[in-house]
């Protein structure tokens, strides 16, 4: 059990997020560490990347699809990506979940970077 360095929400059966703030490893909820993320366009569409400024986006990366709550929908690997393939699975989530686009949160996650615990 952790306790998120943001918002000291107590993040217990849930997955941690970890980075780092003022040089000192921290954890965050869901919520705070999606807060921490600047949206970036990749294929036309709104993602977010943890490591803009810091790496290029790899090949090895993957594209996840979230939900509010956190929970992951679905995830495509970058080296069998094709374009348009974000608002397909977008769309998809929506009518098969019943979810609004705005319920949607698209991560690009690293290969080798840890960032749950």
């Amino acid at each position: 059990m952790h306790y998120c360095h943001l918002c000291g929400e107590r993040i217990e059966n849930k997955e941690c997020y970890i980075g780092t703030k003022e040089e000192k490893l921290i954890y965050s909820c869901f919520n705070c560490y999606i807060s921490t993320l600047n949206p970036i366009k990749f294929d036309d569409e709104k993602v977010r990347n943890p490591l803009v400024g810091v790496r290029d986006i790899q090949l090895h990366d993957s594209i996840v699809f979230y939900n509010q709550a956190g929970k992951e929908l679905a995830r495509i690997f970058l080296k069998t990506y094709n374009e348009g393939m974000i608002d397909f699975i977008k769309s998809e989530l929506q009518r098969d979940l019943g979810i609004t686009e705005d319920e949607l949160i698209i991560i690009i996650e690293p290969f080798d970077v840890k960032l749950k615990v």
